[in-house]
């Protein structure tokens, strides 16, 4: 891949399910709810915005991939068409990936760059998130296995 593809209708699309989420769907729920402390906020938008993606980006040739993380509920986007995956994490998640030093198993993250993007040449330097080599190929190949569940080859595909 030489350079970085952009749809921009599945974009616009993208990002209108997570304004919708963040400027209407979570003030309606804390308008309804009326609770008394917000800390269920973080959670609600993740929620908010995945079932957007669900409601208002799936279609024939982009599919929304739910895969499970201990207790928590991912998505991955995948564009069929363009052989594109997709996901939607906040800054501070990509912070705090390679700050955890112990982890047992992979962030998602670090499985799905490393089978999906690990022939990716920038037109200058190939940019990193967070150190790659926590873990051994065959240890993130076998994990990224575990998310796509067979329906994507990584050659394939590249991850935005």
């Amino acid at each position: 891949m030489t350079g970085i593809f952009v749809d921009h209708d599945l974009m616009r699309i993208i990002i209108r399910a997570m304004i919708k989420a963040i400027e209407v769907d979570v003030p309606n729920y804390r308008q309804m709810l009326n609770l008394t402390s917000d800390n269920y906020i973080r959670v609600i938008r993740g929620d908010a915005i995945s079932t957007n993606l669900e409601n208002m980006v799936a279609c024939e040739s982009v599919m929304v991939h739910r895969f499970d993380r201990n207790s928590f509920h991912c998505r991955m986007l995948i564009d069929r068409k363009n052989k594109i995956t997709y996901t939607i994490t906040t800054e501070q998640n990509l912070c705090n990936i390679p700050k955890k030093k112990d982890r047992k198993r992979p962030h998602f993250l670090q499985s799905i760059l490393a089978m999906e993007n690990g022939d990716v040449q920038g037109e200058y330097i190939q940019q990193v998130l967070f150190p790659m080599g926590q873990f051994e190929e065959e240890e993130l190949k076998n994990d990224y296995d575990k998310i796509v569940e067979g329906i994507i080859e990584s050659e394939e595909y590249h991850h935005y």
